[in-house]
C-alpha cells in the first residue's frame, strides 16, 4: 500500500487553530443537514473543494453520485 499526502492523524488532532475547528464543525453540520436533499447546495460545497477545476456537468454528476451513494452519516465519517 502506498499513501501519498496522507496524515496519521485527522486535521482536528494536529493542533488546529480555533478557526480550523470552527470550519470543520461547520462542514459536518452542512453535511448532516443537507447531504441527501434534492437541492445540491450542501454537496456542492464539498464538490468544489474536492474537484475545484471540474466543469459544470462534472460537478452536477458528482453531486448526484454523492447523494445516491453516500448517506449523511457516512459522509460525516469520511470528512
Amino acid at each position: 500500500m502506498a499513501l501519498y499526502g496522507a496524515f496519521a492523524r485527522g486535521p482536528l488532532k494536529r493542533n488546529p487553530t480555533p478557526k480550523q475547528i470552527e470550519e470543520a464543525q461547520l462542514l459536518v453540520k452542512l453535511i448532516e443537514m443537507g447531504w441527501d436533499d434534492e437541492n445540491p447546495a450542501y454537496r456542492q460545497f464539498h464538490t468544489s473543494q474536492f474537484m475545484p477545476g471540474a466543469t459544470k456537468e462534472q460537478m452536477e454528476d458528482w453531486n448526484e453520485l454523492q447523494r445516491i451513494t453516500l448517506s449523511p452519516e457516512m459522509a460525516v465519517r469520511h470528512k
